[in-house]
């Protein structure tokens, strides 16, 4: 999955490039450690969180009875384009797209289906963001569907060589350079359903894996329900004050293979 060195780099990288891009267009760098900019209004092509009794793209507090919808695009996207408020983060190749780089946000408005699609090669390895942070007081539950098409041959979490994976929700807490915790869910190959580990390249991650190759079927929509405030508590021992946000991960560069994975319907709900 994602060792230290190859995160210290993609910052450094990232933070680079945001400013020049900065630079080049007169703007301000986006603020450090996942802060969330204004919503954009009034465009057709916004894709801020819906919020029932909110506003899209907000960090909000106070939030009982608040549902946050992630992935509300209306429309679809060309493969390797993002909507507004989400970002990508490459991990491996840190410095080429490499084999299998792919990503696509489809919509059909016909009958307002949607997903998001990911695949990654031999040496890829990438995450998907939304913006939208918040903290795990304030929207202990999320829920998402997700399929699998291709599983990473002999991935295996418990396995720094092996470890890759199709499949990976991840809470990705104070989402900076050096402190960021992260808890991610797992639809894993090897690993038995259920436990609980920790990872093998980095001290501040944990998994729960969920589904696995050898009871949940391939191309078959399954649906998730988490209250991640306990989760979190369970496996960090308390709760955090920083703010969270939520990415999609895939990898398959420890094992040389493939992987590719559907998600939709992500949601975060208020207490």
């Amino acid at each position: 999955m994602f060792s230290a060195r190859k995160t210290i780099l993609f910052f450094l990288a990232s933070a680079l490039a945001a400013v020049l891009a900065a630079c080049q267009n007169n703007q301000t760098p986006p603020p450090a450690g996942g802060a969330t900019p204004p919503a954009t209004r009034g465009s057709t092509q916004s894709a801020a969180p819906i919020l029932a009794g909110g506003k899209g793209g907000d960090s909000l507090s106070g939030t009982s009875g608040i549902q946050v919808q992630l992935d509300n695009f209306d429309h679809s996207f060309s493969p390797g384009k993002l909507p507004p408020h989400w970002g990508k983060k490459k991990w491996a190749p840190l410095m080429f797209d490499g084999d299998m780089f792919f990503y696509h946000f489809f919509h059909d408005p016909a009958t307002g289906d949607h997903y998001i699609h990911l695949k990654s090669g031999k040496n890829n390895s990438f995450s998907l963001g939304n913006d939208f942070t918040f903290l795990l007081d304030d929207y202990p539950v999320l829920s998402w569907e997700w399929k699998m098409a291709v599983l990473p041959v002999g991935g295996d979490i418990r396995v720094k060589e092996k470890d890759d994976q199709a499949g990976i929700m991840c809470v990705v807490v104070d989402p900076s350079l050096l402190n960021s915790k992260t808890l991610c869910y797992l639809w894993e190959n090897k690993g038995p359903v259920g436990m609980e580990v920790d990872s093998t390249k980095r001290k501040d991650s944990k998994y729960i894996i969920l589904r696995s190759a050898d009871k949940d079927p391939l191309n078959s929509w399954a649906a998730e329900k988490r209250n991640i405030r306990a989760d979190y508590i369970r496996l960090f021992g308390s709760l955090p004050k920083a703010k969270a946000l939520i990415s999609l991960q895939i990898d398959s560069d420890d094992t040389g293979s493939q992987s590719e994975a559907f998600y939709r319907n992500i949601l975060l709900k208020g207490q």
